[in-house]
């Protein structure tokens, strides 16, 4: 089972245990391939709930990867792109975007996970480089995997 929602990894180990067959957890694909660049320190762009869950930040914690948040006025900056924007049907406000980034990127992350799907249409797009980790892409090419093909097209580039 692949479940293409970062939020909804908050209940994967109760899931996970309830069910008779393997599900991918996408949050820890992420981080490995974070960790498989050979990245340091992290950025995780994602909703307020994903981020006050502490849904990356624990997988981040228990694989040794440090990570951080944006804090309380930027994460707002970023529900804004998310909600107002994308959900909404509307392009995102790049400027805002890049502000949330930047302020990350300041902090001395050297990737940012995209840990919200909506936020995989920025990059879909084309308008994100490789510093950006989309947790769909990690999850879509465990899923080919899973199904015993073989991926193409997916690019980890190394920190």
């Amino acid at each position: 089972i692949a479940i293409p929602c970062n939020t909804a990894h908050y209940f994967y180990e109760n899931l996970a245990a309830a069910l008779p067959v393997p599900v991918l957890n996408m949050v820890e694909l992420t981080v490995d391939k974070v960790l498989a660049a050979g990245c340091e320190k992290v950025g995780i762009l994602a909703t307020a709930g994903t981020v006050s869950t502490e849904t990356y930040q624990r997988v981040c914690r228990a694989k040794g990867l440090d990570c951080m948040v944006p804090g309380p006025t930027i994460q707002a900056e970023l529900m804004t792109v998310i909600y107002d924007d994308i959900k909404a049907g509307k392009a995102p406000n790049m400027d805002r975007f890049r502000y949330v980034a930047q302020d990350l990127f300041m902090a001395g992350c050297q990737r940012l996970i995209l840990g919200c799907t909506e936020l995989s249409l920025i990059k879909r797009d084309g308008l994100l480089d490789e510093r950006y980790v989309d947790s769909m892409d990690a999850l879509a090419e465990a899923a080919i995997l899973a199904c015993g093909k073989t991926p193409q097209g997916f690019i980890w580039p190394a920190c």
